[in-house]
């Protein structure tokens, strides 16, 4: 997951603070291809509000989901249309 340091780090939706009390999302690093139009997402944390008013955001959880399994079966994960991950039973 992206690391926060809360009041310093910033939202790469918003550019705005991620402070204390504020609902947060947090998405591990996913995207390798460092030209993919997403991959500044990936390791990143962000506003949920942001993720939920993002265009991209269903091509994100998509590619999430196709990707994480692939790159670590043994820990599965799903991320939900609302941004949040969880273990994938």
């Amino acid at each position: 997951m992206g690391i926060i340091l809360l009041g310093k780090s910033t939202c790469p939706r918003c550019n705005q603070l991620l402070r204390e009390g504020e609902d947060i999302l947090g998405f591990p690093h996913f995207i390798h291809d460092q030209s993919h139009p997403l991959w500044d997402f990936s390791d990143s944390s962000m506003h949920k509000e942001c993720f939920l008013n993002w265009e991209k955001a269903g091509e994100f959880r998509d590619l999430y989901n196709e990707l994480w399994p692939k790159l670590v079966p043994q820990h599965p994960r799903r991320m939900h249309n609302d941004g949040e991950i969880e273990i994938d039973n």
